[in-house]
């Protein structure tokens, strides 16, 4: 008999958890009416549907790339704290995206934290492209590389000596040493005439010395006398 009871107080509860989920999940809670699955979407788009409860604490709009294999959403605008019955949820630039398919979802959050959730697939935003053209979307919107042409240098080759321009004729490089040969003995000469005549000049300077006190003792002696 316990057994019995057991069964039955485990199924009754099942029963009411079913029944409340049930509730929670029932359209007019979480409901997106546009934009409609397959819909092909340009510029602003209106997100219109139901975010409302008993229990409501705010509501939130996403989109993801469908497929969405990493379960990576991005949000629209900010969490909303306004109940709204069939009217506007927000606003959608999907000129800030590029094309492609997309998800696009509704949570509305309770205040035990549950939340609601209404989901679209299959929307297509073709903004830059044509709207039968499937492409693979991404969040933003790649810049086209240009690549800029350098300039490249130019090469000019030096002139190349010939034998006979690098390495003179033994004729001429004889000439050329005993010129500067000659030059070195003619300055060697000029310095060597020079020394001489000044050695010259001051001998000459001493001996008139020499004379002159020789002259001024004789007559200092004379005086003396």
């Amino acid at each position: 008999m316990r057994r019995v009871h057991t069964a039955m107080l485990i199924s009754s509860l099942l029963l009411c958890c079913c029944i409340f989920t049930a509730a929670a999940q029932a359209p007019g809670y979480a409901q997106l009416i546009s934009p409609e699955r397959d819909d092909v979407l340009t510029g602003v788009v209106t997100i219109t549907g139901f975010a409302s409860h008993p229990s409501f604490l705010y509501y939130e709009l996403s989109f993801a790339v469908d497929p969405n294999e990493t379960d990576t959403w991005f949000p629209i605008g900010e969490r909303m704290t306004t109940e709204v019955q069939d009217g506007n949820l927000g606003v959608w630039d999907t000129t800030l995206i590029s094309d492609g398919n997309y998800l696009l979802r509704l949570q509305v959050v309770l205040e035990d934290d549950a939340v609601l959730e209404a989901r679209i697939d299959g929307l297509q935003i073709r903004n830059y492209s044509d709207p039968d053209v499937m492409d693979t979307p991404s969040v933003m919107q790649p810049t086209a590389y240009v690549e800029t042409p350098t300039m490249q240098p130019t090469w000019t080759p030096m002139p190349q000596l010939t034998e006979s321009q690098s390495n003179p004729p033994p004729a001429q490089t004889r000439v050329v040493q005993a010129f500067a040969f000659g030059a070195v003995l003619g300055g060697a000469a000029l310095v060597g005439t020079g020394l001489f005549l000044a050695a010259r000049r001051d001998m000459r300077s001493r001996r008139e010395q020499r004379k002159m006190r020789s002259l001024l003792r004789s007559s200092e002696d004379r005086i003396q006398e």
